[in-house]
């Protein structure tokens, strides 16, 4: 069963523009040595909002994800030499460069709620078909997340461990992937159906128990991702 999300101190409008402050701040750095520290210092915030949100655990195990990574980068590396080194520099430096806006990906679906998110994308007047899609969207991954869950119980009362599927990955494919699939179309389906049924295709100005305003946070955020978007400009 999906835990409901803790009420925030952010506005969801927010949120969305610090996700894609951040996304778009990591596609201007580069994988040099200031790259690396750009990519760390925006990693620094969605750490301190977990932490502001109560999750310590997700805020270490990200800290301790990329940090590892680092080192591996850093002191492994130099090691190594042929495919193995191309293989692993790729795919820490691929990491290293995705982690900021990933785990600012996961703090937007931990901590967001779809109705309060709707009416507050309604207030900005934008499509109604937009404000529901990505409603869909954000409850659509903790749902996988829970069958995904279940499906890994059900393939540990099999006998089969982890060291298991990585000695035979042909039938942990079968075992897990398959079943997943088949539970995500049916998990589309609910979705819809559960979109049609809180009034989508009404033709009607909709209502909301919540009320979202900008509070003094939203708009000190908001006006540092425009300073940040506005110094990465004036820098081209």
């Amino acid at each position: 069963m999906i835990q409901k999300a803790k009420p925030s101190f952010l506005d969801p409008r927010t949120k969305l523009l610090l996700v894609v402050t951040v996304s778009g701040l990591l596609v201007q750095c580069g994988l040099s040595a200031a790259g690396q520290i750009e990519n760390g210092i925006l990693l620094c915030i969605p750490l301190l909002f977990y932490a502001a949100a109560g999750r310590y655990r997700k805020a270490i195990c990200h800290g301790f994800l990329y940090a590892v990574c680092l080192g591996l980068l850093a002191f492994l590396l130099p090691r190594l030499s042929g495919g193995a080194a191309i293989f692993l520099s790729s795919a820490c430096a691929l990491f290293l460069k995705l982690m900021p806006g990933i785990s600012f990906g996961f703090f937007l679906i931990c901590t967001i709620e779809a109705s309060n998110l709707i009416a507050a994308l309604d207030r900005m007047h934008l499509p109604k078909g937009f404000n529901w899609t990505v409603s869909m969207v954000l409850r659509f991954f903790p749902t996988v997340k829970e069958e995904l869950s279940a499906t890994w119980d059900g393939v540990r009362l099999r006998g089969h461990t982890i060291g298991y599927c990585l000695l035979h990955p042909l039938s942990a494919l079968v075992d897990v992937f398959v079943p997943l699939i088949v539970c995500v179309i049916n998990i589309g389906d609910e979705l819809l159906m559960a979109t049609l049924t809180k009034g989508f295709d009404i033709h009607a100005k909709r209502t909301s128990i919540s009320v979202p305003k900008l509070k003094v946070q939203d708009i000190v955020l908001m006006a540092l991702c425009c300073a940040g978007w506005g110094i990465q400009i004036s820098m081209k």
